[in-house]
């Protein structure tokens, strides 16, 4: 997970090394403290990455202006295509949990249920002559043991399916990326009528404060994420 938060930094900095321009200082937000800290290997390591480059003269000419399209195309339609792809990915794994547990719970209830029914044959009371009962005197032997193995067992199933859930944080992941998109196409926009140097360069700080902290809050939210039994 610490790698991959390098290798965000390291791709957004091929693009603003490209462009000449420096990249946002790595800072963390009081409520990120426990996602990183400035002094993480992984800032180190880009610190002294781009510390190594030589001087970037920033935006000054319109040399600049012809990398406008290129860093669209490349860097923000391909994120955009990114958390699409995310979102899309993530909503199906949430959706495909939240249906396994609505079929769980009422499959063992029903399953206990039965289980008491066919259960009350045994002592074949007077009021046993329902037709409820009368249909669990034709139930065999077996079929106890399944609704016995499912009374018991998918409770335990259930509670595997919400640890995966809190694990894998899949609706969290799925809203951030949604809430990016936005952002992203925003940004798209806005960059793609930039036609001065100086507002190329700002836009391109933007983008890479959007991606940092992207970065951030994807780290603070899976870093500590963990199956407990």
């Amino acid at each position: 997970m610490e790698s991959r938060f390098l290798a965000e930094r390291i791709r957004a900095g091929i693009f603003m090394a490209v462009c000449g321009v420096d990249t946002m200082p790595i800072e963390v937000l009081p409520f990120m403290g426990q996602a990183h800290t400035i002094n993480d290997w992984m800032v180190r390591v880009f610190d002294e990455v781009w510390s190594r480059l030589p001087p970037l003269r920033g935006c000054t000419d319109q040399r600049c202006l012809v990398l406008n399209r290129y860093v669209r195309e490349a860097w923000l339609e391909d994120q955009i295509s990114f958390h699409k792809r995310k979102a899309a990915k993530e909503g199906r794994a949430w959706r495909r949990l939240e249906v396994l547990t609505k079929v769980i719970l009422p499959a063992t209830m029903s399953a206990a249920l039965l289980h008491l029914i066919i259960g009350v044959r045994e002592g074949n009371p007077k009021w046993a002559e329902h037709v409820v009962l009368k249909w669990a005197k034709h139930v065999p032997e077996w079929g106890e043991d399944v609704l016995t193995f499912v009374a018991l067992v998918f409770p335990a199933v259930a509670a595997s399916i919400a640890g995966l859930d809190a694990q894998r944080q899949h609706l969290r992941l799925e809203k951030r990326s949604l809430s990016l998109i936005p952002q992203l196409e925003n940004l798209k926009r806005l960059m793609t009528s930039a036609t001065e140097p100086g507002r190329f360069e700002e836009l391109l700080h933007r983008l890479d404060d959007v991606m940092l902290r992207e970065t951030q809050d994807w780290l603070m939210l899976v870093r500590y994420s963990s199956v407990k039994a």
